[in-house]
């Protein structure tokens, strides 16, 4: 798979804007009735399915900054209206490691609270984030409190013998049967 350079950086920096200003408001009216809520990072072209059998870096740089501090505002709007709400919640962002992109913030009440507890497998590893990966000031990243978890992906035996499906079998652990 190929994979393509990204161009207009000002264009997606622009989008980033954009994006973070739609995301500020949850709805609350959503939430309610639903019980979750999350917004992921909805910026072309990490956002989009390739259509044309190739893939694009990962944002780095002032990109995946202006990225992290979009996520920060919203995350800090979202806590100031489910605090107005009077219900106890769970508002948690979820960063990615390596697969940036992929990261969002994730909201819920009642009863979906323990399904969202439950989403990742925890891990013994201690980590320190680095903060000069993803913002500039240093003490707004660091209010939050930070938790390592996996980010799992699951294969089959299908995937594993095709060995040009997988770019590193190195990666991989196999949990199965024995």
């Amino acid at each position: 798979m190929r994979q393509r350079k990204i161009r207009g950086n000002k264009r997606r920096q622009k989008q980033i804007e954009i994006w973070r200003q739609l995301s500020l408001t949850l709805d609350t009216e959503n939430l309610l009735k639903h019980k979750r809520d999350h917004v992921k990072i909805w910026v072309h072209p990490w956002s989009g399915i390739s259509i044309i059998n190739s893939t694009y870096p990962q944002p780095n740089g002032k990109t995946k900054k202006l990225m992290v501090s979009a996520l920060l505002d919203i995350y800090e709007n979202w806590k100031l209206q489910l605090d107005k709400l009077g219900q106890n919640y769970y508002l948690k962002i979820w960063l990615y490691e390596p697969r940036f992109s992929n990261s969002q913030i994730v909201c819920s009440i009642g009863d979906s609270m323990n399904y969202y507890n439950n989403t990742f497998n925890t891990s013994n590893k201690k980590v320190d984030l680095n903060v000069n990966n993803y913002i500039k000031s240093k003490d707004r990243i660091s209010l939050v409190k930070w938790q390592l978890h996996l980010d799992e992906d699951y294969v089959d035996n299908f995937e594993i013998e095709n060995s040009e499906l997988i770019a590193n079998k190195k990666g991989y652990v196999w949990i199965g049967e024995n």
